[in-house]
């Protein structure tokens, strides 16, 4: 009789993984759901943007065509956020705020715009600097050295980044040489 008793405790399903599995299979499809969606919007978004702007009376603004490309941002943003080490996620952050900040100052600078502008990569270049100071009066050695690892890497980045933009602001200047 106990063999019974084993052999039909054996064969019977389980709830518990039978719940399991549905769960799991509920949350892999939502996560692929959010995925497909938060990419469609991705790709979609910019090319939507960038028609009705062209489209309406605000085609005279310069640059805010392109303003459908913050897409691109957000969407590297949100994947350098679940990186789960705070270094490499502080040093990819600082260094996507500085291409970000190059790229609208380089969009938007006209001859309009006063020309400190485009130092603007190179001041977010240095902006970990603040966080050196902070924490060396607080006395935490880990923030300090990831923002002197930060200011390494995008220091020189955002010097280059602003020198290019007053080369370009200053070639286009001269009618003759535009290819």
């Amino acid at each position: 009789m106990s063999n019974v008793r084993r052999h039909m405790h054996a064969t019977a399903p389980r709830s518990s993984e039978t719940e399991s599995t549905r769960f799991r299979w509920r949350s892999f499809m939502a996560t692929l759901a959010l995925h497909a969606l938060i990419l469609l919007g991705v790709v979609i978004l910019p090319v939507i943007v960038y028609n009705i702007v062209s489209a309406s009376n605000l085609r005279r603004i310069q640059g805010l065509e392109f303003f459908g490309g913050a897409t691109y941002v957000l969407y590297a943003t949100y994947w350098i956020a679940k990186i789960r080490s705070f270094r490499a996620k502080f040093i990819l952050l600082h260094r996507t705020a500085l291409l970000a900040t190059a790229i609208t100052t380089a969009t938007l600078f006209t001859r309009f715009t006063p020309a400190a502008a485009a130092a603007l990569p190179t001041i977010v270049g240095a902006l970990p600097a603040l966080g050196i100071l902070s924490s060396r009066f607080r006395r935490i050695s880990g923030i300090a050295v990831t923002c002197f690892i930060s200011i390494l890497l995008a220091l020189p980045l955002g010097v280059v980044l602003s020198f290019l933009i007053i080369y370009g602001s200053a070639m286009s200047s001269i009618g003759g040489m535009r290819y």
